[in-house]
């Protein structure tokens, strides 16, 4: 479940990251909300957040998240790029196999869909 009260704090969390070209990490976003919150509804509205700055079919914000272990964004994240760039992510994998991916793999779908958000984000907020 979407927590409304919190899209504009993660969305400006977002935005901050992309103006500085930088990532956020998930404790930075999890901060944001009460220690109650449940995981689940922390990361929809992470999607919400990305999807209220811009349509997820031409950039998606929450490529800018960034584990602590890797500095990759999410599996939600993956799941998202492959539905929605389905040729790109075959290209840089070669399979479409969210399962399969490598950490380079991951590593390198994040820098691309990071440069379309440092753009965008440049060039609208």
């Amino acid at each position: 479940m979407v927590v409304v009260e919190k899209i504009s704090d993660v969305a400006q969390l977002l935005v901050d990251a992309a103006h500085q070209k930088d990532v956020v990490g998930f404790r930075s976003l999890h901060s944001l909300f009460d220690e109650e919150t449940h995981e689940n509804d922390v990361y929809d509205t992470l999607e919400a957040a990305s999807r209220a700055l811009c349509p997820s079919s031409l950039v998606i914000y929450g490529a800018v998240m960034a584990k602590k272990a890797d500095g990759c964004p999410g599996s939600g994240f993956y799941d998202i790029i492959n539905n929605l760039r389905r040729e790109e992510f075959r290209e840089v994998t070669g399979h479409n196999d969210v399962h399969r991916l490598t950490k380079e793999n991951r590593q390198d779908i994040a820098e691309i869909e990071r440069d379309r958000v440092y753009r965008h984000a440049e060039a609208h907020f």
